[in-house]
């Protein structure tokens, strides 16, 4: 994946900056929001729970109705869950071509993307997202997370190229103590402030 340039990083800064606002907390629960609407705690006993029975059972019902988008997203989200990301990210390409209107497919698209570092990709999907819905605010906070990941890697380049550009130190910083924040607000160390799948089907 191309490095953004620091001059896009600048910009980005700038944009969060004039922006004034936060990132949601859920960050620190994964990587990028995804709509899902099975709960994630089912996933650490799928085979148990039977996960795999009912993705059968989807796809069979997309069989006999291939127009239910609905049981295409839950499919879509299914895959995701039991690891079959290429799979998913077939399913939810195939539900982009169908519903290019829908939001919460581009979102899962860039959680995908986002999850093997094609933070590119990952962008060019959830800034689809935002132009087919630019009031599903998921994609905006996001979308706001990613910007702070390639700003985050422009500065480093930066330093990289001149150690002592003491600016972009100062940047980088910045931006790390705010991808770290959920941390300090009592969730899982592990778990930094990235991109979300969302919760929930489709509106």
């Amino acid at each position: 994946m191309k490095t953004p340039s620091l001059a896009y990083a600048v910009r980005i800064w700038i944009f969060l900056l004039c922006a004034g606002g936060t990132l949601s907390s859920a960050y620190g629960q994964s990587k990028l929001a995804m709509d899902s609407s099975i709960p994630t705690s089912h996933i650490a006993s799928a085979e148990h729970a039977g996960l795999t029975a009912q993705l059968h059972t989807l796809e069979q019902r997309i069989k006999n109705h291939p127009n239910d988008v609905q049981a295409r997203f839950k499919h879509a989200t299914m895959l995701t869950q039991l690891g079959r990301d290429r799979e998913a990210v077939s399913a939810f390409q195939d539900l982009i071509q169908r519903y290019p209107e829908l939001p919460e497919p581009y979102n899962n698209l860039a959680y995908l993307h986002s999850k093997h570092g094609a933070y590119e990709a990952a962008r060019v999907a959830l800034e689809t997202a935002v132009s087919a819905s630019p009031d599903y605010a998921l994609t905006q906070k996001n979308l706001g997370a990613l910007y702070l990941q390639l700003a985050a890697q422009a500065y480093q380049q930066a330093l990289e190229l001149k150690p002592r550009d003491t600016l972009s130190a100062q940047r980088q910083q910045q931006i790390d103590a705010i991808l770290a924040m959920p941390a300090k607000l009592g969730h899982d160390p592990a778990s930094p402030l990235t991109i979300a799948p969302a919760t929930s089907g489709l509106k």
